[in-house]
């Protein structure tokens, strides 16, 4: 019978002790979190891609700051929303506080900009930890499970004082099959990772170029606002009468 068979398998696992047990429901449980996460994240992420696209080409529509306004409301609820509500909320307040489009404060607004964006991609990042716990802690885990089955072999071998094939075997089927176990996890684990990651970058990617779209379209915004409102200032402005006698032509 092949050791690979359903019921030789199984057999293996019911002989083996309550320890060794333990460590192969342990990496199922994580294998099975692992695809879990995996799957929901990874269709989740081709959506937002999806969804970044379509902020991209509406960004680029934008000519007025009603216009900004009314694109970011469509997008509100979507995950470009999620960086452009509180992007524009920071517009607003410099052409509402009527502040200076100066070098310096293109350069805060700036860092702003770019602290949002970090923050979301960190969202993001965060799952990629429990990947790579999962493939060290069942590589691990599978080394364990070797070590304990030896030592069930050795233990064995000093009760019944012999070595035959029947003392040795049970222990090393502990050692193989959780070995085998540990490795089944780790190395598909460390597949979706990266498989995670690509996907996770593409969407940085679309995500930085939302953010450069809106940035560049709120900074020449906020300079004509700046002008517009600077200018009507200075049309309200009277000049005050001339002390001293008036001026008399000849």
């Amino acid at each position: 019978m092949s050791i690979f068979s359903g019921n030789a398998v199984a057999h293996l696992i019911l002989q083996s002790d309550m320890v060794s047990k333990a460590v192969l429901l342990i990496l199922l449980s994580l294998s099975v979190l692992c695809w879990t996460v995996f799957l929901q994240r990874y269709f989740l992420l081709r959506v937002k891609i999806k969804q970044l696209a379509h902020a991209r080409s509406a960004l680029a529509s934008v000519n007025t700051f009603d216009q900004l306004k009314l694109t970011v409301s469509t997008l509100k609820d979507t995950y470009p929303g999620l960086f452009l509500v509180p992007a524009l909320a920071l517009v607003h307040d410099r052409i509402q506080g009527k502040i200076e489009n100066s070098l310096q404060e293109k350069e805060f607004f700036s860092q702003q900009i770019f602290s949002l964006f970090d923050d979301l991609v960190k969202q993001e990042m965060k799952f990629l930890s429990l990947f790579t716990a999962t493939a060290e802690i069942a590589t691990l885990l599978g080394l364990f499970g070797t070590i304990w089955g030896l030592i069930h072999s050795f233990i064995r071998i000093s009760e019944r004082q012999s070595a035959d094939i029947i003392t040795v075997a049970p222990g090393i089927a502990e050692a193989l099959i959780t070995t085998l176990a540990g490795l089944l996890v780790a190395i598909p684990t460390i597949v979706l990772y990266h498989a995670l990651l690509t996907k996770m970058r593409q969407a940085e990617d679309s995500l930085m170029v939302v953010a450069d779209r809106f940035e560049m379209a709120a900074k020449k915004l906020w300079e004509k606002e700046f002008t517009h409102a600077h200018a009507q200032v200075s049309s309200t402005e009277k000049p005050e009468p001339a002390a001293g006698k008036p001026y008399t032509a000849y």
